[in-house]
């Protein structure tokens, strides 16, 4: 377990919960089951596979090259506070940086907005002293079909790639070919991925990988173009990992069985804002800020992470870390993670950045997975249309620690591409594989601002760990 400082809550009553940053404290009496009892609540059972599946590798959330703002209105140090606490607190390892590639842009263009929005100001400094360790290229041109050939658009990408690192030793990690690349047809995202893989070579380039589509669903469209890729040895062996988004729908078993049984990992690199804005009588979006406090878009964030680790996701980003706006033009806040707080000159987190922190409590980088399926048939997939009532994971951590995380993401607003169940409290029971069978575990609650220690919980004499969670509530656990 991490080693953690102690904190205490006093409340009106002098109950006392120990905060996040609580030093997890022995419990004599393990109880049988987390949570208020006492309300009505529907039942649903999980079982945990007793095979491990992936190792969860990465972690991270992406970067505009646009944030100059940040620098310019709230200066370095500002920057630097915020990069602490979202890639230092966060534990993240990854992160993602954009340049725009439209076929209209050269080479030197490149460099210059590259330069000006990540370098000069000292950027990429700051992140790595807040431990990142690997950067991921974006390529974005937007959904419009390439009119260059893909030769003439890959020795673009690898060139930029070669002569950033040899002009100001920014070393790129993973590339991929273009951020959601609608435009492109199965048959340019397969040639660009071997041409790119020879570019690279040919530029000694040979450790930086590529991953693709990064579509923005893991629908039939994606699923077309990794099996074009599939079907040639030579595209598939230059291809380090698959990569998908994630807001509508998450990581599924359609694309995990595209990787089964072969050495790619799965990258999904991008996640944000999950739900459509509500609409006013006339179906014109009405637009609102998002705000400490939002448990909704925090459970969606919770619910998709844990789905997208029960299908084999090795690599997990966020859509953007910092943003540069207290108040976005655009109202798009709900896309960031953590922005400055223009009225008390601190830090605004939003309620995901929690939820994300107290799983990341429960799941270490290198912990391994295992499936995790609702017993009564009942689907955990974060899907087009229907989304789950409850969504479960766990994961043994590398120092032999088991992590669970259950998410209640029922009483959401429903759209035209998402219907949730009514709310409702759940009992989840969930059969924990032997090896894990008589640990005792640590239970933690969710709240706005943060999450609070609560009782130790026992594998009951059924071999289920049982747990309350509430709408919109994140309880993880980790054995002791």
């Amino acid at each position: 377990m991490p080693d953690y400082s102690m904190k205490w809550l006093t409340t009106g009553l002098a109950v006392l919960l120990v905060l996040v940053t609580a030093k997890v404290q022995a419990d004599p009496d393990p109880v049988s089951v987390v949570g208020d009892v006492s309300f009505p609540q529907s039942n649903v059972r999980v079982s945990i596979d007793g095979k491990p599946k992936q190792t969860f590798i990465g972690f991270g959330a992406s970067q505009p090259t646009d944030q100059q703002r940040l620098f310019s209105h709230y200066g370095a140090s500002r920057v630097r506070e915020l990069s602490n606490k979202v890639y230092g607190d966060l534990d993240m390892n990854w992160v993602r940086l954009w340049v725009h590639s439209d076929a209209q842009i050269g080479v030197n263009y490149m460099k210059v907005k590259f330069y000006h929005g990540y370098v000069d100001n000292g950027y990429l400094d700051i992140l790595k002293s807040s431990g990142i360790k690997h950067f991921l290229l974006a390529p974005t041109r937007g959904e419009s079909p390439p009119t260059e050939t893909m030769q003439e658009y890959t020795h673009k990408l690898a060139k930029f790639i070669r002569e950033i690192f040899d002009e100001r030793g920014v070393r790129i990690d993973v590339t991929g070919i273009a951020n959601e690349p609608a435009g492109f047809s199965a048959e340019q995202l397969k040639e660009a991925v071997k041409l790119l893989r020879r570019e690279l070579d040919s530029m000694g380039l040979t450790d930086v990988g590529i991953i693709a589509p990064e579509w923005a669903s893991p629908d039939t469209y994606a699923s077309k173009s990794i099996i074009a890729m599939k079907a040639n040895p030579e595209i598939w062996q230059s291809l380090q990992g698959i990569a998908t988004h994630s807001y509508n729908m998450g990581a599924n078993t359609l694309m995990e069985n595209l990787i089964l049984g072969t050495d790619k990992e799965y990258w999904m690199t991008e996640a944000g804002r999950a739900l459509l804005y509500q609409l006013d009588a006339k179906g014109l979006q009405i637009r609102t800020e998002e705000e400490p406090g939002d448990t909704v878009e925090a459970s969606t964030t919770a619910a998709r992470f844990l789905n997208d680790m029960n299908h084999s996701v090795t690599h997990w980003i966020w859509a953007i870390g910092i943003g540069q706006h207290d108040q976005h033009p655009n109202k798009d806040s709900a896309q960031v993670l953590a922005r400055p707080d223009d009225k008390t000159g601190g830090i605004k987190f939003n309620t995901k950045y929690y939820y994300l922190k107290q799983l990341r409590a429960a799941f270490n980088l290198g912990a391994v997975f295992h499936g995790a399926l609702s017993v009564e048939g009942k689907s955990m997939n974060w899907d087009y249309g229907q989304k789950p009532a409850i969504t479960v994971a766990m994961a043994q951590n590398p120092d032999g620690t088991w992590g669970i995380g259950a998410v209640n993401t029922t009483g959401i607003n429903d759209s035209r591409i998402s219907q949730f169940f009514t709310a409702s409290n759940y009992r989840v029971s969930i059969k924990i594989p032997k090896a894990a069978s008589a640990l005792k575990f640590q239970s933690f609650r969710s709240k706005a601002n943060g999450y609070v220690q609560e009782k130790t919980v026992a594998v009951d004499s059924t071999g289920n760990l049982n747990v309350v969670v509430a709408p919109h509530e994140l309880v993880t656990l980790r054995s002791r």
